[in-house]
């Protein structure tokens, strides 16, 4: 079993062989684990300990090592360290750049810190990879309409439509930009249809009362 590292001494692995893959990796700043309930800290220090393994090996390629950044990127996030989720979804990036989760995850992240037009930039990155993916398309279209940007918001709710008819969320994000432009018909009928399908989102029934 690997020591565990205490994380002021952690930086981003790293060996020769890491080394000659290409891209330089960022460091990885580590969160205070004082306020983190026991078995968080298991499940971090496995990533860890897996991250460090992978980056040892002789023959370490750049999807692998990728893919062990991600992972480890996906802990943080899912326990809001941000600032170690994105440095990790960054170095699985520049390992390996037509991998679509990491541009996407970065969106997500970046969506949910309220960083709207960052948040745009890298689900622009991963649209180019997947341009029909449904989640991909719906987060990017909520982006862009928490940015104010109301056509483009639009059309990727339309396009998302689509391919899928039944989509709650980019009919709900129609009828709220429906509203915000006067025509109370479309949006009470986007809204209704939205809630119609998803009638636990009471979110919704604040915008059908105005």
């Amino acid at each position: 079993q690997q020591p565990i590292v205490a994380p002021e001494d952690r930086v981003a692995p790293a060996n020769s062989a890491t080394a000659a893959l290409g891209p330089s990796l960022l460091p990885i700043p580590q969160p205070s684990m004082s306020a983190v309930e026991p078995t968080v800290q298991e499940q971090i220090e496995a990533a860890w300990s897996e991250l460090q393994a992978v980056s040892q090996k002789p023959s370490v390629n750049h999807g692998e090592l990728a893919e062990a950044f991600g992972q480890m990127g996906k802990i943080y996030h899912a326990y809001d360290f941000s600032d170690a989720a994105t440095a990790c979804y960054q170095n699985a990036r520049a390992l390996a750049p037509r991998e679509f989760g990491w541009p996407y995850y970065l969106g997500r992240l970046y969506q949910e810190k309220g960083e709207f037009k960052k948040a745009i930039t890298y689900f622009n990155m991963a649209r180019e990879l997947r341009p029909n993916q449904i989640p991909l398309l719906v987060n990017l279209a909520e982006a862009c309409l928490a940015d104010g940007q109301s056509e483009p918001a639009k059309a990727l709710f339309e396009r998302a439509l689509v391919l899928d008819d039944s989509l709650a969320p980019a009919m709900a994000g129609l009828g709220k930009i429906a509203l915000s432009n006067g025509d109370f018909t479309a949006a009470i009928s986007s809204l209704e249809a939205a809630l119609k399908l998803q009638p636990q989102a009471t979110s919704l029934h604040y915008p059908l009362a105005m």
